[in-house]
């Protein structure tokens, strides 16, 4: 296939990639480091999502905090599954498609950023208007915003993996779908 990425990596028959040998030492030393670190933010969302669920009277900032929480967890599991992937691959040549997992992975992230956003303009209308804010912001906003933000994000992130597909000699290159 023609295109415009180029790569130094040799795709094995199984799907799997020999390429530099530094990558894959580097691959075998921080992949378990940031599995390690995933696993703290995982614990660390739990301990954030627990009392949101159970204990916390819910008003328009708490609902935007559970989501960012909910989506960091989603990404943060996704990611540990992936570089769990990574490390079968470098250590005991395993490897296997996690296509879904990709998509679950960009639109947490998506969503985790325009959570990051929408709490900042909700602070934003708190402090600038913040009698408007109090008394006549529609009580479900936070919550019909997040909802958007779930569904445009799970939108556009399964549209890219169903439009574009991997160059076939380099990751991370995308073609559209039916041009080569």
């Amino acid at each position: 296939m023609s295109g415009p990425c180029t790569s130094t990596y040799d795709f094995k028959p199984n799907g799997t990639f020999s390429g530099d040998p530094e990558k894959t030492q580097a691959s075998k030393i921080l992949s378990p480091l940031a599995v390690f670190v995933s696993l703290w933010g995982l614990a660390g969302n739990g301990l954030v999502l627990g009392p949101l669920v159970f204990s916390v009277k819910w008003d328009h900032f708490t609902v935007f905090i559970f989501h960012l929480s909910l989506a960091d967890f989603i990404y943060l599991s996704c990611q540990t599954v992936v570089l769990v992937k990574i490390m079968l691959d470098a250590f005991h040549n395993i490897w296997f498609d996690a296509w879904p997992l990709e998509v679950f992975t960009y639109a947490s992230y998506t969503v985790g950023l325009c959570l990051l956003a929408a709490i900042s303009m909700g602070r934003c209308l708190a402090v600038l208007f913040p009698i408007w804010y109090r008394f006549h912001l529609p009580k479900h906003t936070s919550t019909i915003l997040c909802i958007l933000i779930w569904v445009s994000s799970i939108a556009l992130n399964v549209s890219q993996e169903t439009t574009f597909i991997h160059h076939p000699s380099v990751p991370g290159c995308l073609e559209l779908m039916g041009t080569g």
